[in-house]
């Protein structure tokens, strides 16, 4: 999808299914990468939203040079209409 806009709900499927379908945690940067869109603040909201409404597990990990960062894996709330409003 990269260079087209989403909306707000497409954000929010493509959000929860890459972190869904992914075989490890994501990093903020790596789900961004897996939708094909650069890291920004409404994004980042959204996973956090998705975190806050308990789709996603977030864990505090330092990668390979020592800085720490937030890694996103599926919550309790699996639901395939997680976004549905």
């Amino acid at each position: 999808m990269m260079g087209k806009l989403m909306t707000k709900q497409q954000l929010c499927d493509a959000v929860y299914q890459a972190v869904l379908s992914a075989k490890k945690p994501l990093t903020r940067m790596q789900i961004c990468t897996a939708i094909g869109r650069k890291k920004s603040p409404h994004i980042i909201d959204m996973i956090e939203r998705l975190y806050n409404m308990r789709y996603f597990e977030r864990s505090y990990v330092l990668d390979d040079f020592g800085r720490g960062c937030f890694v996103y894996s599926p919550g309790t709330a699996i639901d395939a209409a997680a976004c549905q409003d």
